[in-house]
């Protein structure tokens, strides 16, 4: 019997997991075996489902029948990983093919997964957050170089989600954000030194960074919102500077209930409080909560 060839590996391979998707529409629709009911539903119903597969699994059923060719360039969702394409040019293509049988504001989540030549995507997410979305990530894997993004006013009105890492956020000063309910930045720049948010119904925020050198100010936050951060600072030559960040930074959250600090990102923050007098309660809560919780995680790994 003859080995087969990469290329039949890659085709089986594909109509098996082609089999999978069928399989997991009928369970879905309650749909016996050998029924071609699917195909009966009203083209938004259809479009509504393939958004609950990846963009790879949608594409696949283009191959079904004719009706489906083109019904997964309709999907209000679309999720990209770089390195699954064979090079570059063919994943702007494809994302500029999809973008093109987009209408204006139909998309609604972007997922970008990349890694190096970030540049060549850029002129994507410019073309991506214009159709106003809802869930925006970004996830720059080797972070050699930030990835811009053009933020403004009349493009983040309704996001809910913004996850984003190793990204540069440019054209604005001031955002407000009236929906955002996640909110998760690693790594992230910004093209001025203040920046101010508005989030008035943010519920999870996480930040994220190596040598975090801005004034960043969020104005509200609502009631029940949780905070992790794990923030390295970056050395300057004026320690005054320094404080004025890092106190800046994490009175933003200063009548928080449900705060995380990283060990690092509390250490600094303690021993410049000391430095200058400044140490208050709230600093001794956090230290007391950083403590039990160091104490209860050592317990349950020692369990």
């Amino acid at each position: 019997m003859n080995d087969l060839s990469l290329s039949d590996l890659k085709k089986s391979r594909n109509h098996f997991r082609l089999h999978l998707i069928i399989r997991f529409l009928e369970k879905k629709l309650g749909i016996s075996r050998g029924e071609d009911r699917i195909s009966l539903l009203p083209e938004s119903l259809l479009c509504h489902i393939l958004s609950f597969l990846t963009t790879g699994e949608a594409v696949w059923t283009s191959v079904l029948s004719s009706r489906w060719r083109t019904l997964w360039q309709w999907v209000p969702r679309l999720e990209v990983d770089t390195f699954e394409f064979p090079n570059h040019k063919a994943c702007v293509d494809f994302i500029n093919k999809f973008l093109n049988c987009q209408i204006e504001f139909y998309l609604r989540e972007f997922k970008l997964i990349t890694g190096n030549h970030v540049s060549r995507y850029e002129p994507c997410l410019s073309r991506v957050i214009k159709h106003k979305i809802q869930h925006l990530q970004v996830d720059n894997k080797l972070g050699f170089r930030n990835i811009k993004i053009p933020l403004n006013q009349s493009v983040c009105e309704n996001l809910v989600c913004l996850k984003l890492h190793f990204a540069r956020l440019t054209d604005f000063e001031s955002l407000s954000l009236p929906y955002l309910k996640i909110m998760y930045l690693e790594g992230v720049t910004f093209s001025r030194y203040v920046v101010v948010f508005d989030t008035p119904r943010l519920e999870y925020m996480s930040l994220i960074d190596y040598k975090f050198k801005r004034f960043l100010k969020i104005i509200s936050m609502s009631g029940s919102v949780k905070v992790d951060i794990d923030v390295d600072f970056e050395l300057m030559r004026h320690t005054l500077s320094e404080r004025n960040i890092i106190y800046n930074l994490l009175n933003n959250f200063s009548t928080v209930g449900d705060m995380t600090l990283s060990c690092k990102t509390l250490k600094v923050y303690i021993k410049l409080m000391i430095s200058y007098k400044l140490f208050h309660y709230h600093c001794f809560k956090l230290l007391i909560n950083q403590m039990f919780y160091d104490f209860f995680s050592l317990v349950a790994v020692n369990l």
